[in-house]
């Protein structure tokens, strides 16, 4: 994802990596942006992208919201097929604001 918003002319800041494997994919696909902990890749940003596992994003989410790592007025999107709209609005949108 954030290769296609980087060939469309968008800035991205930072991206997060767990495993060898998304550690390269990162490198290759994002030459020179710096691969952080989510608490730091998160911060100054005009848009976070939320693209993990389905069963981790709740998590994710209440997590940053935990950090204040997101500044009000930040967007926050995800690419959870299983949870919709709905897990933002349970587990962010308050915690977020």
């Amino acid at each position: 994802m954030g290769a296609a918003f980087a060939r469309a002319g968008h800035t991205v800041l930072a991206c997060t990596a767990v495993s060898d494997i998304s550690r390269l994919r990162a490198e290759s696909l994002l030459p020179g942006v710096p691969i952080l902990p989510v608490h730091e890749a998160v911060v100054g940003a005009d848009l976070v992208l939320l693209a993990v596992p389905d069963d981790t994003i709740e998590d994710l989410a209440r997590g940053l919201a935990a950090t204040s790592a997101i500044a009000p007025g930040t967007f926050v999107a995800h690419t959870s097929g299983r949870h919709g709209l709905e897990s933002d609005r349970k587990s962010t949108r308050s915690e977020l604001q």
